[in-house]
């Protein structure tokens, strides 16, 4: 029997949950939890498509032309997740801490930090099982961007904003992602 070649095929799903960093006042040790996973809905967040550029590199030390250290540091991925629409609130509430108003979502200049959340993508691959990725220590390291034109022809202009996602070291045990096989939500 031959084996099938198990290739990534394509964004299945995207989820994510709040995490929480707490400190035990008594011995001080750190731990993370994790809030309920999200869903994120296709028609409104749906995942287009992602970029992981490493963060990290290989340090070499070398003496007389020969070397004599070598390290290699793991500081997570830059991620660039491209979705169908920040319309969703949730997303921009639970990312971007904008907050509800009662005539619609508000944006403030305040300086407040982006809150932790694991990232989770589903995909289809060739052998029909699929993977599962998480990140399990992910901020927006910045807004995502925005763009809008006209309507030509009776054409509807579809918008795909891309939002900067910094995914590092989970700060108790430095697990930066998980790979599970499956797409099961």
């Amino acid at each position: 029997m031959q084996k099938k070649a198990k290739m990534k095929k394509g964004i299945a799903g995207l989820a994510f949950a709040i995490a929480t960093l707490s400190v035990d006042d008594t011995t001080q040790e750190e731990s993370v939890s994790y809030g309920a996973v999200q869903n994120l809905v296709t028609t409104t967040s749906g995942g287009r498509e992602y970029s992981l550029d490493p963060r990290g590199e290989s340090q070499d030390v070398y003496a007389d032309s020969v070397k004599v250290y070598g390290e290699s540091v793991n500081d997570g991925y830059d991620i660039d997740l491209t979705i169908l629409s920040m319309l969703d609130n949730v997303i921009r509430k639970a990312w971007l801490n904008m907050r509800e108003k009662s005539n619609g979502i508000a944006e403030y200049a305040d300086g407040e930090e982006y809150p932790y959340f694991a990232l989770i993508i589903y995909e289809d691959t060739s052998d029909g099982v699929g993977l599962t990725s998480v990140y399990y220590w992910c901020q927006a390291s910045g807004r995502p961007e925005d763009n809008g034109k006209t309507a030509e022809g009776g054409n509807f202009d579809w918008a795909f904003p891309t939002i900067p996602i910094a995914a590092t070291p989970r700060p108790t045990d430095k697990l930066v992602r998980m790979l599970l096989p499956g797409k099961a939500k």
